[in-house]
């Protein structure tokens, strides 16, 4: 796993954090490449919500992901 701030072009498995008070829209509600969207802002989007302040199930919601689990192990 590779944590990159500002990528948004790779089709890569994303997990976005985002403010409504920025004034744009989540970048999850266009890109499908988006599995996650960490806020605590009301948003309807088809990606996994998750809150900002919630650290331990953000790092449990990534170790679910079967694309980031390593086979070979």
């Amino acid at each position: 796993m590779v944590f990159v701030e500002g990528d948004s072009q790779t089709q890569a498995p994303k997990i976005e954090v985002w403010r409504a008070e920025l004034g744009t829209p989540p970048l999850s509600s266009i890109d499908k490449s988006v599995s996650a969207l960490v806020t605590d802002d009301l948003v309807s989007i088809s990606a996994d919500v998750l809150p900002r302040s919630d650290i331990k199930g953000l790092a449990a919601w990534i170790t679910r992901q079967s694309y980031w689990q390593d086979s070979s192990r």
